[in-house]
């Protein structure tokens, strides 16, 4: 368990690396929003590779597919 000091200065070298002061980073942390549920996949969805592909102007004709 982390003492209140090593807690401190966790969080200090947290600021740091995002470069900001300790007052800004636990403002920071303080405002983050996490969602509390998961977002459920609609199973009406296409695969995401498609979707990607389609974003791409490809189309799945044009992926190289193994031949046994």
């Amino acid at each position: 368990m982390m003492t209140e000091e090593e807690f401190i200065e966790s969080q200090k070298e947290c600021a740091g690396m995002l470069g900001m002061s300790l007052a800004e980073y636990q403002e920071y942390c303080a405002n983050i929003k996490v969602p509390t549920a998961l977002e459920e996949k609609d199973s009406d969805n296409e695969d995401m590779t498609l979707e990607l592909l389609k974003d791409l102007g490809l189309s799945e004709n044009s992926l190289k597919r193994k031949t046994a």
